[in-house]
């Protein structure tokens, strides 16, 4: 018997239901009365699993009611929605079309379900985001300052000195936060144990990256936009590249290795081997942050500390 799944289009004022295979539609309001409704009324159609696109935010408190009701919620990637409803011939977008488009996927695909955060994980990861901008600010600043070409010199060091000032005020928000919860502070001090990773890269990998540890090899790698995308057709062989994945958790393995490299810890060793075997030093730097990320991923499955001696010699 086929699974009955209800996809859902959510936007800041309603939330627009299909549920397939039966071709019902639905629509309530984006209110806690409008999703306790919808959850009831989702019971009523033995709807065994909902399927919502992660939508910039507008999505969280749809997820987090409907899981608390007993639905079991997957929370998927617009983009591979997208190209799904290419490849069945939907070209035509509104908000019914792509409630449909999510449920026939549900389907088809059968998406994991996935637990929303609690709200502590909400309080932690909003602010590491926010530090994370604030990177991305100082950054411009620097930059201004690095070439004033008779800008305001005096303004751009007033807005840098006040963006570092606001940035030290997150991290001590965010090392707060790690100390007060008994996870956290574990989580972070097993990653910690790897070289190069500080209190700062730890809690943007976990925010980034929770999968940690609940993932297999080529799922994380693939997650973070590390696993080498195949490029063959017939004969033509294709350079691997990587591609996708999450840009953020990206940049903070990249630093990691970097970190090692000048400070000549296990890592710069595997890079070494891996020039020494012809690679550019580009690529060896990827499948170092490869290398530590499978290495991360191993450590928060088995709640272990670093093993240097998983970085012997193997295929990059």
């Amino acid at each position: 018997m086929e699974s009955v799944v209800a996809g859902i289009d959510v936007s800041a004022r309603a939330l627009d239901v299909h549920v397939a295979p039966v071709g019902l539609n639905h629509q309530v309001p984006n209110t806690t009365t409008g999703l306790q409704r919808l959850a009831s009324w989702l019971r009523e159609q033995n709807v065994e699993m909902v399927v919502m696109e992660a939508t910039g935010g507008y999505e969280v408190r749809a997820h987090v009611t409907l899981s608390e009701h007993g639905c079991q919620v997957a929370v998927v990637n617009p983009r591979q929605i997208r190209d799904y409803a290419k490849a069945i011939g939907l070209l035509e977008k509104n908000d019914r079309i792509d409630a449909t488009v999510l449920s026939r996927y549900g389907i088809k695909e059968r998406p994991t379900p996935v637990r929303p955060a609690s709200t502590e994980e909400c309080a932690f990861r909003a602010l590491v985001s926010r530090r994370q901008q604030l990177v991305a600010m100082i950054t411009q600043e620097s930059n201004r300052i690095a070439h004033p070409e008779h800008g305001p010199t005096d303004s751009y060091e007033r807005v840098l000195a006040l963006l570092r000032d606001e940035k030290r005020v997150l991290e001590a928000r965010i090392a707060k936060l790690i100390r007060e919860s008994p996870e956290w502070r574990s989580r972070v001090r097993r990653l910690q144990s790897a070289p190069g990773i500080g209190p700062t890269l730890a809690a943007v990998l976990l925010t980034y990256l929770p999968e940690l540890g609940t993932l297999s090899k080529p799922e994380i790698t693939k997650l973070a936009g590390l696993a080498p995308l195949v490029r063959d057709s017939g004969r033509y062989r294709g350079q691997r590249r990587i591609g996708g994945g999450r840009s953020e958790a990206r940049g903070a393995l990249y630093m990691a290795v970097l970190v090692g490299l000048r400070h000549q810890l296990p890592i710069a060793a595997h890079f070494k081997r891996l020039v020494a075997r012809g690679k550019p030093g580009s690529v060896a730097i990827v499948a170092c942050m490869r290398k530590l990320l499978v290495q991360l991923n191993a450590m928060e499955r088995d709640g272990v500390e670093w093993d240097s001696s998983r970085l012997q010699p193997l295929p990059a």
